[in-house]
């Protein structure tokens, strides 16, 4: 007995001695990394080969996507605007209304890629977009950890269809990507903003 209460007063001791008052503890708080977010001036997108444009950040890098279109006639039609040091892409899909693609199948699909994401999603808030008088069409805000946070179309309902959708290349922790998203749907709404058709 004497001997367990020797050895635990040495230990005590060493512990003791071994603290150097001048070491402060703090305790770190729970965060994520900082991020910079780039900023930057309207420009104005005119592609010759699509029959409409728009304004966006010059800090978005324009990409073709072509990778996914059976139909290599329409390669024009399907594009990327990226900021890559976030992660971030909104693809654009442009569909020229014909007997195959009638607005009421394009508005269809539109509605079917935006609830797919129901499985994940806590719920879709659509909303009505009113541009112009020829400016018209949806957005759908997906809340919950989805795979996309918003998409979009907007048509003329005659001629013209174009459809968006915002992504973020991350594990999906809704959380830590709520800044990424808030700032990439600000631009996006400036994008639809100024969107018009050439005819």
């Amino acid at each position: 007995m004497y001997l367990n209460l020797g050895l635990t007063w040495i230990i005590m001791l060493m512990l003791l001695t071994n603290c150097d008052s001048s070491d402060t503890v703090s305790l770190k708080q729970r965060g994520y990394p900082k991020i910079e977010f780039p900023t930057g001036k309207l420009v104005d997108f005119n592609d010759p080969n699509l029959p409409f444009h728009f304004k966006y950040p010059d800090y978005l890098i324009i990409t073709k996507d072509s990778s996914l279109l059976v139909d290599q006639s329409a390669k024009n039609n399907w594009f990327n605007l990226q900021l890559p040091n976030l992660n971030s892409t909104i693809h654009f899909s442009y569909y020229p209304m014909t007997k195959e693609n009638q607005l009421e199948k394009l508005v269809n699909d539109a509605f079917k890629m935006a609830n797919f994401h129901n499985k994940k999603a806590n719920y879709i808030d659509e909303l009505q977009l009113n541009i112009a008088p020829n400016v018209t069409g949806i957005e759908f805000h997906i809340k919950g950890p989805a795979a996309t946070p918003y998409q979009f179309y907007l048509t003329d309902a005659k001629k013209h269809f174009i459809r968006g959708v915002f992504y973020v290349k991350a594990n999906v922790n809704v959380d830590s990507l709520a800044p990424i998203h808030s700032f990439m749907i600000k631009d996006i709404q400036k994008i639809i903003d100024g969107f018009s058709w050439d005819n």
